[in-house]
């Protein structure tokens, strides 16, 4: 699937499906540029994620349905070769607020999202095009949705 536009950026502004146009920008802003790279996607739309149970009585069963919360939801992204170390820098910084909560957009919907932990963001280094002179990195991220905001 090829990506563009997947942002991560700071609250202080609101949520925004084009923060990149917002006058003046967030203080944090992460564009991911993602244009004719492909990676995996599973943006939070709650898919699979509904609450409930099904408990055993005498009589039979109780079956409570709580329906989908959109909290319970994930989005999870994974790219090979495509950030540079300019932009590992701001990620990096991101990830070590303690209980940050930040906005995510795809271009599609905004959602207003944690890091999970422990493995919310994780980066290596590309060997390949480090031996070419190359900075740039692969990287892996899960942020827990808070809520969908747009």
């Amino acid at each position: 699937m090829a990506l563009a536009n997947c942002v991560l950026f700071s609250t202080e502004r609101g949520a925004s499906l084009a923060p990149l146009s917002l006058d003046p920008a967030p203080a944090t802003l992460v564009d991911l540029e993602f244009a004719h790279v492909h990676g995996e996607y599973s943006p939070g739309d709650g898919a699979g994620k509904r609450r409930g149970g099904k408990t055993q009585t005498l009589d039979g069963v109780v079956v409570q349905d709580f329906g989908v919360v959109v909290a319970d939801s994930e989005i999870a992204l994974s790219i090979s070769m495509a950030i540079s170390s300019a932009r590992i820098a701001v990620m990096d910084a991101a990830w070590a607020v303690q209980d940050g909560l930040w906005y995510w957009t795809d271009s599609i919907s905004c959602w207003k999202v944690r890091f999970a932990s422990p493995d919310g963001w994780k980066r290596w280094k590309n060997l390949l095009f480090a031996a070419q002179g190359d900075d740039v990195y692969s990287f892996e991220l899960k942020l827990w949705i808070v809520s969908k905001d747009l």
